[in-house]
């Protein structure tokens, strides 16, 4: 695969804006516009545009029993992260499988302890 040139950097950054505002992740921008990550960070950070968003936790969490009560089947980190990025919420995959994690680990104690709320089901991750 040829690397290629650009002419114009307000080009190129247009396209970066373009393809992360609907979603791309910066590596795969890069592999297709043929530059560095750095460079489509670099850009991003020219545009003002952040790529992760800033959420607190408590709010992720939230997010997260959400989707998992209304998908009403089981769910993985990926399915996860799917939704948060259609709700437009960019957060890592480190933060969605901690915070699926420590759910699984509350519904869990939750559960034996009470032995009556119904726990709804992830998948291993």
């Amino acid at each position: 695969m040829e690397r290629q040139v650009w002419g114009c950097q307000e080009e190129r950054q247009d396209l970066v804006a373009q393809k992360i505002e609907s979603g791309v992740n910066p590596s795969r921008v890069a592999r297709s516009l043929g530059v560095s990550r750095q460079t489509i960070y670099r850009d991003l950070s020219q545009l003002g545009i952040l790529w992760k968003s800033e959420i607190s936790q408590e709010d992720l969490i939230g997010n997260i029993i959400d989707i998992v009560h209304q998908s009403h089947e089981a769910v993985g980190y990926r399915d996860v992260e799917g939704y948060l990025v259609h709700r437009g919420i960019r957060v890592s995959e480190r933060r969605v499988r901690d915070a699926l994690v420590n759910l699984c680990q509350f519904f869990r104690f939750f559960h034996a302890r009470l032995n009556t709320v119904d726990v709804p089901l992830f998948r291993q991750v």
